[in-house]
């Protein structure tokens, strides 16, 4: 599905805002920095945004929404639940409902959120994958400098 290479087409997108704004106005940090050098590229990223550099929020180095963190798939068919929303006049409550069911028998048997199996990707896939992004990923060069590694795609 073309759609999901779009999205990790980062000049592309890069080049559209472009197309409003000036480059002084537009700062590119990738996440392997605000992983790696989370400190050093918020102060990078309050500077560019006028605010003080110096400034460190209390919960600079916690990490949020990480997979394992995610909620529970539910159980429920998306059928069903649609279904039910559409007869049940408070939505919320139907979503709290099943959470609460879910949180409950998680209790019960004692296990959490499944952890999302790798996924192998084809040798062929990958290759193709990356000769569909190498323009876009040279492209995105010139944006963050000689430093970016382009993630093993020439």
């Amino acid at each position: 599905n073309p759609i999901y290479l779009d999205y990790s087409r980062y000049a592309m997108q890069i080049e559209q805002y472009l197309e409003h704004f000036p480059r002084e106005q537009l700062l590119v940090v990738t996440s392997e920095e605000l992983r790696g050098r989370r400190a050093e590229t918020v102060a990078k990223v309050y500077e560019f945004i006028g605010v003080d550099p110096g400034f460190a929020p209390d919960e600079l180095e916690r990490d949020f929404y990480q997979t394992k963190d995610r909620a529970v798939r539910s159980p429920v068919p998306y059928w069903l639940r649609k279904q039910l929303k559409a007869r049940l006049p408070a939505t919320r409550r139907f979503k709290e409902l099943e959470n609460n069911a879910l949180s409950a028998l998680r209790k019960v048997t004692g296990t959490r959120a499944a952890t999302p199996a790798a996924v192998a990707v084809p040798d062929e896939v990958r290759d193709r994958i990356m000769a569909e992004l190498a323009d876009d990923v040279r492209r995105l060069r010139a944006h963050l400098g000689p430093d970016f590694d382009g993630w093993g795609i020439a």
